[in-house]
């Protein structure tokens, strides 16, 4: 008869899971010495002490991955406008109860033409600002300022010096094509064609860009430039990306990119891509 092993189960007390109040769901199991950043303190008490304008108000705060990442969006009532493109600037605070990123503070624009948003990693002009869950992970006003200038109308000067730098850069048919060719390429990298399947959807997302380019006002507006390229990029994905049903409607889609940072590596690489394209670093890449 074989031998039965019994086994000892003993209890870890240093691992203790983080658990939604309200639904009693498991956000995470964090090891020792990880430190919670309570949701409102961390969002709308830091933002509310490190912005000097009484003006700055809530654009918008939610709730993403049911409910293990919280956003905060505060924005500036103004608008600003350079080369006829429309936007208002924009601070968001973003932190997390299931380890899926530090607690951060980044700066960027809400697009008028589109609701599209513009993080300011595009021109680094400002640092983001990132703190870890850790026992000694209190932030300090000064640090904050330090780090992110926190004053909202300068964001909107920085990224305004981007935007006007772009409209200025000459984009040709041909470029936008070739560029096309990197951004949805209808072959494999070794040359060799994709699938049917591949292709027609590849086929479809050019076709659709192309239009973004040629005749939607939302990128049209700039065709035979980088910020038409730009906007032809950013649009594209903000309204006709593709999105799993995981990652509920196409709002908490593009608010989860946003707060994630997707969106603004999407935006680089756009950038670099037509870097290459025009043979030389564009002042956003």
């Amino acid at each position: 008869m074989e031998e039965v092993r019994k086994l000892q189960v003993t209890k870890d007390t240093s691992v203790l899971p983080v658990i939604n109040q309200r639904t009693g769901q498991v956000f995470s199991y964090p090891k020792e010495g990880y430190k919670i950043h309570p949701y409102l303190e961390t969002l709308a008490g830091f933002i509310g002490r490190i912005l000097d304008d009484d003006q700055v108000g809530v654009g918008s705060v939610g709730l993403l991955q049911k409910g293990g990442v919280a956003f905060l969006q505060a924005r500036l009532p103004e608008h600003f406008e350079v080369a006829g493109y429309g936007y208002v600037p924009y601070l968001m605070a973003v932190t997390s109860a299931n380890l899926s990123r530090s607690t951060s503070w980044s700066t960027g624009i809400l697009a008028g033409v589109c609701d599209n948003t513009v993080n300011n990693a595009l021109r680094e002009a400002l640092t983001q600002l990132k703190i870890r869950h850790t026992k000694n992970s209190g932030a300090t006003v000064q640090a904050a300022r330090e780090k992110l200038g926190i004053q909202l109308t300068q964001v909107a000067e920085d990224m305004g010096e981007t935007i006007s730098a772009l409209a200025d850069e000459e984009v040709s048919d041909k470029q936008f094509r070739q560029w096309l060719d990197l951004m949805v390429p209808l072959v494999k990298a070794d040359g060799t064609p994709k699938t049917p399947g591949w292709a027609a959807v590849a086929e479809e997302k050019r076709g659709e860009m192309t239009r973004l380019w040629t005749a939607d006002e939302k990128a049209a507006t700039w065709n035979g430039t980088g910020l038409g390229v730009f906007q032809v990029a950013n649009t594209y994905r903000t309204w006709e990306g593709g999105f799993t049903k995981a990652q509920g409607g196409r709002l908490e889609h593009n608010l989860a990119s946003d707060a994630l940072g997707v969106s603004a590596k999407a935006d680089l690489k756009a950038m670099e891509l037509l870097g290459e394209v025009l043979d030389r670093k564009l002042v956003m890449a």
